[in-house]
């Protein structure tokens, strides 16, 4: 019985020094105000940590004092696990994040529109054009193939865009 309370006892000492290191260190929470409104947080900064935006969207935090530099994420998953993007705005007394689930396309994405579009671009020509010779042969011919191109585009977009 002994050994089981010690070794409990011990435990107990190691998660609680662990603990304790991790959450009491480096970071002073009441300096960093948060606030949340309907799809905006607002975070209030400290004056020591300076904000600089690298590029489109990409912030960088300076702290000053410990001369450390830290870049935001532009990406996270909600509790679904579904992408949101994050959106940063600066104001005067810190930043503005817009959480979206408009992701931005990467390049296969626009590969897929793309041959999505002609794709049916071409089956509308091909059934427009045999409506269209069927009906009034000639003029029925491109008539109907310029109206099944068109159309069969803008299934095209609405399908793969």
């Amino acid at each position: 019985m002994k050994k089981f309370f010690y070794s409990l006892m011990i435990s107990f000492l190691i998660i609680n020094g662990s603990c304790s290191s991790v959450f009491g260190n480096d970071i002073n929470s009441k300096e960093i105000l948060m606030s949340f409104e309907d799809n905006k947080i607002s975070i209030e900064i400290p004056k020591n940590i300076s904000i600089e935006f690298i590029d489109y969207n990409t912030v960088k935090l300076v702290d000053k004092l410990n001369n450390i530099n830290e870049i935001l994420p532009t990406q996270t998953v909600d509790m679904d696990g579904k992408i949101l993007n994050l959106s940063y705005i600066k104001t005067k007394d810190g930043l503005d994040i817009y959480p979206s689930y408009n992701a931005r396309w990467g390049w296969w994405d626009g590969v897929k529109c793309i041959a999505g579009v002609i794709g049916s671009v071409g089956t509308g020509a091909l059934g427009g054009s045999a409506v269209g010779t069927i009906t009034i042969p000639g003029v029925g011919t491109v008539s109907g193939t310029i109206i099944g191109s068109v159309s069969g585009g803008l299934v095209g977009i609405a399908s793969f865009c």
